[in-house]
């Protein structure tokens, strides 16, 4: 797909894509599905997907994208520190690998639509709703494995949560913090 047309300040343009894709294909077979910031999906309190957004620049424009997914389908069996969950064991259908594979590209063409039309803001604003533990108090670990304290607000067009620490809230960068999930 061309994303030339992408400015570099809507790049996580490409992360919305994908992560809302995933998730509205898993959503129509599950539910309490979410977004765990910046690209996992989840059911319940599981991770069911995992996203990896690879960008390329040159000379200040995007040059490429790479986008990878994992979908835990029919895996039911996970080592026991993984908190992790299969698509197969949280529905009442049978599940078909080539249709899920069909229904993934039309729902990545359709928000790929949306960015192209412009409509980054509304598709930033689903991923929001659906974003896990929003308005919920979490602790995260910063590199010096120090940990943070904070209610998620949500995610910023860049791509960066929203953390409220009392009454300040911190734009935090995915690389500089993990979650610590209790």
């Amino acid at each position: 797909m061309d994303c030339s047309f992408l400015p570099l300040d809507k790049i996580f343009g490409l992360h919305l894509i994908a992560s809302l894709s995933v998730r509205d294909l898993i959503s129509k077979y599950s539910s309490n599905v979410s977004i765990k910031w910046p690209n996992d999906i989840y059911i319940k309190d599981r991770k069911v997907a995992g996203i990896l957004v690879e960008n390329t620049m040159r000379k200040n424009a995007l040059q490429w994208t790479v986008i990878g997914t994992g979908i835990n389908v029919f895996q039911d069996q996970f080592s026991k520190n993984l908190q992790a969950c299969c698509m197969q064991k949280n529905t009442n259908s049978i599940l078909e690998l080539d249709y899920l594979v069909f229904e993934l590209h039309q729902q990545i063409l359709s928000n790929y639509e949306k960015l192209l039309m412009g409509q980054f803001k509304r598709l930033l604003e689903e991923y929001n709703e659906c974003l896990f533990r929003r308005f919920q108090r979490v602790n995260l670990l910063d590199k010096s494995s120090e940990t943070v304290t904070g209610i998620v607000q949500g995610v910023d067009g860049e791509g960066k949560m929203l953390l409220q620490v009392g009454d300040s809230v911190f734009r935090l960068n995915y690389g500089d913090y993990t979650w610590k999930l209790i």
